[in-house]
């Protein structure tokens, strides 16, 4: 069979088409195992530098929150551990099976909500002055913050894409040498 240049191909294939039937849709997924990569941006320092204001505050907002959090489990720690050493069954060894992993549950949260408040606010300052160590500092508050969910892990992950988009380094650098408005 011989092809001319007018011809149609399969996209899913190769082959070619009848002129007469419909070409099949394109594959949408990815094929497994292949990576998925963010397309590059057209203007990446004009699409960073709003982004980088907004990161900076929903960051300090959310650390403000995550301190006030910690805040209160610190001062609520001694009603809740008596609440819970009331609640759970009485184990047969004498003492209470479950109070040592919730208790360490409980130091854990604390512990988290005391991290991401604190690195966070951090990073939202540094990102909303443009410091030139901030995208590092967000990229780990936001590696932290996952473990935080739903609210820390949404957060983490858009401060993610935002910056380890391809070009946000230089985009970022080029932005922090900026002078400030």
């Amino acid at each position: 069979m011989q092809l001319s240049d007018s011809a149609q191909y399969c996209s899913r294939c190769g082959s070619p088409t009848q002129p007469h039937r419909r070409p099949a849709p394109p594959v949408l997924a990815p094929s497994a195992g292949a990576p998925v990569v963010l397309p590059p941006l057209r203007n990446p320092i004009a699409a960073l530098r709003g982004q980088v204001h907004v990161l900076g505050v929903l960051w300090t907002i959310y650390s403000a929150f995550g301190l006030m959090f910690w805040a209160s489990r610190l001062a609520f720690r001694p009603g809740v551990v008596r609440m819970w050493m009331y609640s759970f069954p009485y184990g047969g060894d004498g003492g209470y099976p479950l109070m040592h992993f919730w208790s360490g549950a409980f130091f854990f949260t604390r512990f988290l909500s005391l991290v991401v408040g604190v690195v966070g606010i951090w990073a939202g300052v540094s990102l909303m002055r443009r410091h030139p160590d901030g995208r590092t500092i967000a990229i780990v508050a936001a590696c932290i913050a996952l473990l935080s969910f739903p609210v820390g892990t949404l957060l983490g992950i858009y401060t993610l894409v935002v910056l380890l988009r391809q070009g946000s380094s230089e985009a970022y650098a080029t932005l922090s040498a900026e002078p400030s408005a």
